[in-house]
């Protein structure tokens, strides 16, 4: 078993989930690549190297986020709602470690904190947490966010603000 080898697969699968472009769904039928399908597809592929993973929710403001005011005071906008990051248990140190590839590197010049991981330590969080949940209450949570009528009725209020985010990340990248 060669270490170093397994933690620069780490940090490469990691750097592949979190350069993918970040957008919010905004029907069932549109691909999504927001924080919690990114930390899932993340899980997906630490966990066929081996890792264990769990999936944790916090909530969080978006009015914390550098987005323009134009977005930010759009009657849609709610300002606390939740984000879904990954933990991973580090075998080297049996310690459960954050890893969060929500924010892609092309996001940096819209004011958005990349983060960077080494495989063993700590990413920073894309958002500020104001609550973090346990690892139990995150899964029911997830479970719950899993229920047909709330998806429909979260993405049908919510459509304005999120088609604001991913037209404004679209323009700023390009």
């Amino acid at each position: 078993m060669d270490i170093d080898a397994d933690i620069e697969k780490r940090v490469s699968l990691f750097k592949f989930i979190r350069d993918i472009p970040y957008k919010i769904a905004l029907n069932s039928e549109e691909q999504d690549y927001c924080c919690s399908t990114k930390s899932l597809m993340l899980a997906s592929l630490l966990e066929r190297e081996g890792l264990q993973t769990r999936q944790i929710i916090c909530d969080f403001n978006w009015v914390d986020m550098p987005l323009p005011e134009a977005v930010l005071s759009l009657p849609y906008m709610v300002e606390e709602t939740t984000h879904q990051f990954l933990q991973v248990l580090i075998p080297e140190t049996e310690d459960w470690i954050n890893c969060d590839p929500t924010w892609d590197s092309g996001m940096k010049k819209c004011g958005f904190e990349i983060s960077k991981w080494d495989g063993l330590h700590n990413t920073r969080l894309a958002v500020v947490p104001t609550r973090i949940y346990s690892p139990q209450e995150s899964l029911d949570l997830i479970e719950s966010f899993k229920n047909e009528g709330f998806i429909t009725r979260h993405m049908a209020y919510h459509h304005v603000f999120y088609q604001a985010i991913n037209d404004w990340l679209r323009a700023s990248r390009s």
